[in-house]
This record gives C-alpha cells, sequence and structure tokens, in this order.
C-alpha cells in the first residue's frame, strides 16, 4: 500500500490503502480476468509512476494547472 500511494508522504501511504482496498470490488465486473487486470494495473503503476500514485498524480496536477494558468496569461486573462 505504501509503495503504491508513495513512500514521500504520508497521504500516498492512506491513498493507496484506498486503492488498494478498492479497486478489486471495482475489478469484479470483469470475472475470469479479475487478477490479471489488477495485476497489470499494479505493474504500470510501479513502473510509470515510480515514486507512486499520490506524488504522480499530484505532479500531473500541476503540471496541468500550470499549463492552464500560462495558457490564460498568454490570451491577456487575468488569473
Amino acid at each position: 500500500m505504501v509503495v503504491l500511494g508513495g513512500m514521500a508522504s504520508t497521504f500516498g501511504a492512506v491513498f493507496g490503502a484506498i486503492v488498494l482496498t478498492f479497486l478489486p470490488e471495482l475489478l469484479v465486473v470483469f470475472e475470469d480476468y479479475e487478477v490479471m487486470i489488477f495485476g497489470a494495473i499494479l505493474m504500470l503503476t510501479m513502473i510509470f509512476l515510480p515514486q507512486g500514485l499520490f506524488v504522480g498524480l499530484r505532479n500531473l496536477a500541476q503540471r496541468l494547472l500550470a499549463r492552464r494558468a500560462s495558457a490564460r496569461a498568454s490570451q491577456g486573462e487575468a488569473p
């Protein structure tokens, strides 16, 4: 749970626990492939977000907000 959520933050551990608790419940729909999809999601998360989900999603949100702010600034809008 800590590794998935992110070892760098306390909120990451809590976020990882929430994800690992609810993800199997959400994958019940896929019946026979549930375990395979769960494993693939965990592997892809560890490969593409090695700092954890919480840190990765936080960085993504910061980049999106910065891009939106720069787009507004270039259009001459007030912040």
